[in-house]
């Protein structure tokens, strides 16, 4: 752990971390469901959106879900134990 950090430091991150991380296999995990609520989201501020190529927008939803989770993981790593 970083020395200098509080307990409730330390908790909140821990937190943040473990909310990332389910947000990152959420994207990973239904990536087409991911996408459905950025259209409807978009819907909501007047604008509509519609990929290219599905097949490519899926794979690039789960690259960036395994991202998500790949970066919180080293990121605690060197928080925790770096």
């Amino acid at each position: 752990m970083v020395q200098g950090h509080s307990l409730i430091t330390s908790f909140i991150t821990f937190g943040i971390s473990i909310l990332s991380f389910a947000l990152g296999f959420c994207i990973f995990a239904r990536p087409e469901k991911m996408i459905e609520l950025q259209k409807r989201f978009y819907l909501l501020i007047n604008w509509k959106i519609e990929p290219v190529s599905m097949k490519k927008e899926i794979r690039n939803t789960k690259a960036m879900g395994l991202f998500l989770m790949v970066f919180v993981t080293a990121v605690c790593c060197y928080l925790w134990f770096g």
